[in-house]
């Protein structure tokens, strides 16, 4: 019997023989962080590195594996590491002490697709993956193997790091297309009052990319790619105690080689971003005529979630109740003049994973900036009638309806992200969180909702109006004073 399966004899049971409420209550009065599920074998290893191991027989017969580290983009403590980690990723595929060919060619040679079975990413940390069928024990041994090397055993030939310079550069579009690049940015820079996200760092990291040594990987790979920033993660059907005693045998005789190292928490405390407590408008000029003229209005406040989601009752609630108003501000604006589209939702760390920032994000997609009073005051009215008045009792039972919470199964590779995300933030992982979620979807009014939707709109200032424009259109762009005007005239 599955784990599905015997998390839901369970909890028909308790909701036979237990109210909805009852139910709820005993799971708020017990501690109120989300412990991992006992359906997962984790460990330790005595040199630090995590393994979790789940296994998962539907509904499809392969095995989602995933190598995880604890370094990427955050982790640039000096100039010339701008762009390291994203290198080494690119070199892991490469030639390896157990794959001299190259772990890539290896697995795509044995009927792997890459970009779909074998993949890596760089991000606030750096994530490596592979798709196996299951029943091949000896391709799972392979899989282990290369996650060893991945964790130590890049072999930095002069041939592999001159071709994955280039592919680094080429896969940032760094050197194909600047202008692109440079208006993300500039958009970036707008929205963050942080100078590690200062416009420029993209052209940077590519010039640093292009001159690195080896001896500056070999350093960062010597400080950061250590065990104890590591876990190995299985999602499939595998044998469990048998994957567990191979990864022991692989693993444990890594080593760490640095023993005091920044921990994840305080890299991430350097990119905090403050509030001004203003509002404000800022001109991006769009080059790339293919992108259309918007307003994107992020109304801001400090985030009150963990990042890579929830790991707590409370925090699950909360995140219950966002997916709530974004289905009930949709159910709105939809009813409104198709002529302008305007996308609103509560989206948490919404500015960047990093910069700790939840914003209420509306986007306004326009013919030209002439278009922009109308669509704002538009806008602005019809959130000016849900903090006075909120949903309606109708809007709110379509809402619930479209939460299909206990039809759902998550995929193993859902499963791999939110293992990823536990050992990464602490996020939750319970195999039975759409269960939960359900029972409190079951508890959650429309008053609560409406409360919540109230505390967004009430707040003044931190409010950003990006426009994103053709150069010609810049200068008719409206000021703060104008905006502010308008807000005064639809309330």
């Amino acid at each position: 019997m599955n784990y599905k399966m015997k998390f839901f004899i369970t909890w028909v049971v308790i909701c036979l023989v237990m109210p909805v409420g009852s139910f709820s209550q005993t799971m708020h009065q017990s501690a109120d962080t989300i412990p991992l599920d006992t359906a997962v074998r984790y460990g330790v290893l005595a040199n630090g590195l995590s393994y979790y191991i789940l296994r998962k027989t539907v509904p499809t017969k392969v095995i989602e594996m995933a190598f995880v580290q604890k370094a990427g983009v955050a982790h640039v403590e000096k100039p010339e590491e701008l762009g390291v980690a994203h290198l080494l990723e690119h070199l892991s595929l490469r030639s390896t002490v157990h794959f001299p060919s190259g772990i890539r060619k290896f697995f795509i040679e044995r009927g792997l697709r890459p970009g779909s079975d074998i993949s890596a990413s760089t991000g606030t940390s750096t994530n490596y993956k592979l798709t196996i069928p299951s029943g091949e024990k000896s391709l799972l041994d392979d899989a282990l193997l290369a996650f060893r090397d991945y964790a130590k055993g890049r072999l930095y030939l002069p041939g592999d790091v001159a071709e994955e310079r280039s592919a680094v550069l080429r896969e940032s579009a760094m050197g194909d297309n600047p202008a692109f690049f440079m208006l993300n940015e500039t958009r970036f820079k707008h929205l963050n009052e942080n100078p590690l996200f200062a416009p420029g760092n993209h052209g940077k990291e590519a010039l640093n990319i292009k001159e690195v040594s080896v001896e500056t990987l070999l350093k960062f790979d010597e400080k950061w790619y250590c065990p104890d920033m590591q876990a190995v993660i299985v999602v499939g059907d595998v044998d469990e105690l048998e994957t567990e005693q191979k990864i022991k045998l692989i693993f444990s005789t890594l080593k760490n080689e640095m023993e005091i190292k920044t921990l994840l928490p305080e890299v991430f405390d350097k990119y905090d971003v403050p509030l001004t407590g203003k509002d404000q408008v800022m001109k991006v000029t769009n080059v790339n005529p293919s992108i259309s003229t918007t307003v994107e209005i992020f109304k801001k406040r400090k985030s009150s979630t963990s990042e890579g989601g929830p790991s707590t009752f409370s925090q699950l609630r909360v995140e219950l109740m966002d997916k709530l108003c974004n289905k009930l501000i949709g159910l709105r604006f939809s009813q409104l003049n198709p002529a302008v589209a305007i996308n609103t939702k509560i989206l948490r760390r919404a500015i960047h994973p990093l910069a700790g920032i939840d914003a209420l994000t509306t986007i306004l997609t326009l013919d030209n900036v002439a278009q922009s009073e109308v669509a704002i005051k538009l806008y602005m009215r019809e959130l000016y009638r849900i903090q006075k008045w909120g949903f309606s009792q109708h809007e709110f039972l379509k809402a619930v309806e479209s939460m299909d919470f206990k039809n759902s199964v998550d995929n193993s590779r859902e499963l791999v992200v939110k293992l990823t995300n536990h050992f990464l933030y602490g996020a939750a992982f319970a195999a039975n969180e759409k269960e939960l979620l359900y029972v409190l979807l079951k508890e959650t009014s429309l008053q609560n909702l409406n409360d919540m939707m109230r505390g967004w709109l009430i707040e003044e200032g931190n409010t950003d109006y990006l426009f994103v424009a053709p150069k010609k259109e810049i200068t008719i762009i409206p000021s703060i004073e104008q905006i502010t005007t308008w807000k005064k005239e639809v309330s």
